[in-house]
């Protein structure tokens, strides 16, 4: 009989149990740009003329939006300047941290920020445009694995 309690007990505290470290859902919102990103391209305008840069082959880029919309590099820290909104396929996203917000990336202390408060990404597939600023874009690629 008191086997059968334990057991019963034991059975009742396993299915209550969290896994503390599985991430929280994607808003729904933003389901389509959590995830990891590869930088492959820039373009920008000087005078009458668009530049588009590839990425340079050694050098990798690598971003990744949380399930919360928080931009964070691929440590995990929090990015430089980042916006506090999102213009996603033209639907504006307010970003608010779900639970605790990732730290900060130390190099941000060299950095005197200017950015704009919201940035159109556009996102068609496994490709992704941010604009930043005006004239500015950077096209990344989904990550896989």
């Amino acid at each position: 009989m008191k086997r059968s309690i334990l057991l019963i007990l034991l059975v009742v505290t396993l299915a209550f149990c969290k896994n503390k470290d599985k991430e929280p859902q994607p808003v729904p919102e933003l389901t389509g740009i959590v995830g990891k990103w590869r930088l492959v391209s820039t373009e920008f305008v000087r005078g009458d003329s668009v530049i588009v840069q590839q990425a340079a082959p050694g050098e990798v880029r690598i971003i990744a939006f949380r399930y919360d919309g928080i931009l964070v590099n691929e440590a995990g820290q929090a990015t430089c300047c980042a916006p506090a909104a999102y213009v996603l396929n033209g639907v504006k996203f307010e970003i608010k941290p779900i639970g605790a917000a990732p730290p900060m990336d130390p190099q941000c202390i060299y950095v005197d920020c200017w950015s704009p408060p919201e940035w159109k990404l556009t996102q068609e597939g496994d490709t992704l445009i941010i604009e930043s600023v005006a004239n500015y874009k950077e096209k990344y690629v989904r990550v896989v694995g």
